[in-house]
């Protein structure tokens, strides 16, 4: 059976999604970006108040922190944080963590775990605004379009809950 035949006969979704994201290379890029929806699951309530990854590439994470006091804070803990979000992940996927004092966005300020049980409702313009910014940076259309899809979801069942 080849790979048209499978798709044709019900193959799963997700095994779809993961054939076309290992097929054009973005495999490592959308596991790299699932710290964002980690990191206050991981952190807890406390840190995640106080900083917020920022962006991601080839392991090296770059999270945003209040203040310097935070930065510093953070920055001890910063093999412990390491361990715990690539067990959360499931996988060797931050290799580093640099931190830097600055304001946190509000659409980066929490982005917590969405409860898979959750029915999907039409975003807020809320969410879609949080939804742009946090696409914005992301060049390649089509990882941006993807990442785009998966981020509307869980935004729109965050502003409904």
């Amino acid at each position: 059976m080849d790979e048209r035949d499978k798709y044709q006969n019900g193959g799963e979704i997700s095994d779809i999604i993961r054939d076309i994201l290992k097929n054009r290379g973005w495999g490592a890029k959308v596991e790299e970006h699932k710290v964002f929806s980690v990191w206050g699951e991981v952190v807890g309530d406390r840190v995640a108040k106080n900083s917020a990854p920022k962006q991601i590439n080839r392991g090296a994470l770059v999270v945003i922190t209040k203040n310097p006091t935070w930065t510093q804070q953070l920055t001890m803990m910063k093999e412990k944080i390491i361990k715990k979000l690539n067990k959360r992940l499931g996988d060797d996927i931050v290799k580093e963590i640099r931190f830097i004092q600055g304001e946190i966005p509000v659409e980066l300020e929490t982005l917590p775990h969405v409860p898979k049980d959750k029915k999907t409702v039409p975003p807020s313009k809320t969410a879609m605004k949080r939804l742009k910014k946090l696409t914005e940076d992301i060049e390649d259309e089509e990882l941006k379009e993807f990442i785009g899809s998966v981020l509307k979801k869980a935004l729109s069942q965050l502003d409904n809950e």
